[in-house]
This record gives structure tokens, sequence and C-alpha cells, in this order.
């Protein structure tokens, strides 16, 4: 899910299409034996968004415990709690020391965000074309340049942005055991019948094979007496 810092930016002169995919992929995650993943916000460090967790909104918020610990305040671009006083101009140099000599807070050794158990994200597309590709409305206004300039002028401030919702559609995501527990157990069981079902078939046929070699020698030498 996006968080309200995110950000996007478009030139001006220029249709904006933005399409929010809104089928919704839901993704389920096992934890235990199967895998790590977070169920509650009492599972991880501090955490400053309010909502379900995300591993995005984890990594900001050890990036901001590492501003406090460096500068003795937060980054007033991301959240963090109210008490908390954000970082001004004077320590600036501090707080973008941080990102410079560490990377990215998702590279952190000393920083766990796993995956949530349970997450919905949307799916999104961006495309931009010129709008319009020429502007007719300010030819008849040439013969005064000042006028032609002021127009042109607006003309490129302009940007027309289209954002809706084409789709509703819901995928969904989910992790099993490869085998379970009953599983396992019921092909052990099935191949287990299968070799002793034959080897019991085996030993009845030869004890048969045999029972009926001994008759027919048996049966040779009474005719043979005869």
């Amino acid at each position: 899910m996006k968080k309200s810092d995110d950000k996007g930016e478009w030139d001006p002169e220029f249709f904006v299409d933005i399409r929010f995919g809104q089928y919704l992929n839901a993704y389920s995650r096992l934890s235990g034996k199967y895998g790590t993943c977070v169920k509650s916000l009492s599972e991880v460090g501090n955490y400053y968004y309010s909502g379900n967790y995300t591993s995005a909104g984890c990594f900001r918020g050890c990036y901001q415990d590492a501003v406090y610990e460096e500068c003795g305040c937060m980054d007033p671009r991301y959240a963090m709690p109210e008490e908390m006083s954000a970082c001004n101009m004077s320590v600036w140099d501090c707080v973008k020391r941080i990102t410079e000599e560490r990377g990215d807070a998702s590279n952190w050794k000393d920083c766990k965000c796993p995956s949530p158990c349970s997450e919905s994200q949307f799916e999104s597309a961006y495309a931009k074309s010129s709008f319009p590709s020429y502007f007719f409305g300010c030819e008849g206004l040439k013969s005064d340049a000042i006028k032609y300039k002021y127009c042109m002028g607006n003309y490129t401030d302009m940007v027309y942005i289209s954002v809706y919702v084409p789709r509703l559609t819901r995928k969904v995501f989910a992790e099993t055991p490869a085998m379970s527990l009953t599983s396992f157990l019921s092909n052990v069981g099935g191949i287990a019948g299968l070799f002793i079902g034959f080897s019991m078939i085996t030993i009845f046929d030869f004890a048969f094979l045999f029972i009926w070699i001994a008759w027919a020698l048996c049966k040779k030498s009474e005719i043979k007496k005869e």
C-alpha cells in the first residue's frame, strides 16, 4: 500500500493517465516453521505509520530511529511520533549523512522488516502523452507578440490528469505447505501398502507353485507304480 509521503511528479503540457488497476492483489503468507512474517505491529520495533503493517513503513521506522540517534530529531518527510521534534535546516547535513553513509534502510543488517503475513496491494499503471500535441487556440494571436507569448505560456502550464478505476477484479496469492503431515502419512501408508501387498501376493504365488509342483511329482510317482 502507498504511504502518504509517497509522491509523484508530472511535467505540465502533458496528458497524464493514471490507472489504479483496482484489481486487488491479496497475499497470504505462512509463518512459524514455514517462514517468517509479521502478524501484528507488536512483533516489530518502532513503527510510526497508522494502519496495517508494511515492510516499507518498517524500513522508514528504522531510518527515523537512526536519524534520531545521530541528530537528536527525526526527518519531517516521513511519519514520526507526535512528541518527537522534526529536524530543521541547522542539522540537515546530519540527516543527509545518514543515507549517504549507510545507504537505504532496506540494506541495513540491523533493520529486520519481514513481509506481513497478510497484505493487499493495488496494481497501477502510468502513461503520458502531449496534451494537445499543438495548441491552435493561440494561432490567431501571432500578430500580437505579447498576447501570443502569454497564450503559449498558459498552454505550456496545462496538464490534464485522468485517474480512474478500470476494473474490479481480485487476485489472491496464498502460501500453502507443499506436503502436510496428513498427506505425508497418507503417502507413506499408500506406499507401504503397495509393497506389503506385492510381497504377500508373491509369497502366495510361490507357495502355490511349490505345492502344485509337489502335487504333480506325487501324482507322477503314483502313476509309475500302477
